[in-house]
């Protein structure tokens, strides 16, 4: 008698937390090179706030070379990516759904405004997460920048209140604010699920642009 040849076992499942962290990371990947491009050939307001903190850290974040899918993540590993990256992806998550939110209410803004400018030949880039317009009863621009926390601060860390200043000031140089406050331009409002690239205004005192991120 001849042995029937038996099939192959197959591949075995991956444990369900595995599976969830290798998607978060690739999500992040994804997602960062899509929104952010690639960081290490500018400097952005996040980089310039965080080296308000610690300088060693921020320099070392960027010279590190981009991320890359890892094929398996070890067993041990899998407890703390989930620690650091249910957080980071809670906040991408929630800010679809603010952005949403104030559309629907029937508030004029601008989700993911880029603006990119130069100072002594150093590119620079601020991406302001949500761009408020009011026009009445004053004609108001607020900058909405924001975080994921395991708990609110009593105060702002040092990192994001020089990140939201340095937006301000960029957005401020490219001429937007003036125009809204005036009333010679304003931003058009449109779904956040399909922004459109839109340049929006310059700056002659530095080279200075501002648009939606496709």
């Amino acid at each position: 008698m001849t042995d029937t040849p038996r099939s192959p076992m197959p591949p075995a499942l991956p444990d369900p937390l595995s599976l969830l962290a290798e998607s978060l990371l690739a999500h992040e990947i994804h997602t960062t090179q899509a929104q952010l491009g690639d960081r290490s050939t500018y400097t952005g307001m996040s980089d310039i706030g965080a080296a308000t903190e610690c300088l060693r850290s921020a320099i070392a974040r960027k010279l590190a070379s981009p991320g890359t899918q890892p094929r398996t993540i070890p067993p041990q590993h899998v407890g703390s990516i989930l620690k650091r990256h249910l957080p980071l992806h809670r906040g991408h998550w929630q800010e679809a759904g603010i952005t949403d939110a104030l559309t629907r209410s029937g508030h004029r803004l601008i989700p993911q405004l880029e603006i990119s400018a130069s100072f002594h030949g150093v590119p620079i880039k601020a991406h302001l997460d949500i761009t408020l317009i009011h026009e009445a009863p004053t004609p108001v621009i607020r900058v909405l920048e924001l975080k994921s926390n395991g708990h609110l601060p009593e105060t702002l860390y040092t990192s994001n209140e020089v990140q939201l200043y340095g937006q301000i000031g960029l957005l401020e140089s490219t001429g937007i604010a003036r125009a809204v406050r005036f009333g010679t331009r304003t931003a058009s409002r449109s779904s956040p699920a399909r922004p459109s690239r839109r340049r929006l205004g310059s700056s002659s005192a530095s080279t200075c642009q501002a648009h939606r991120k496709a």
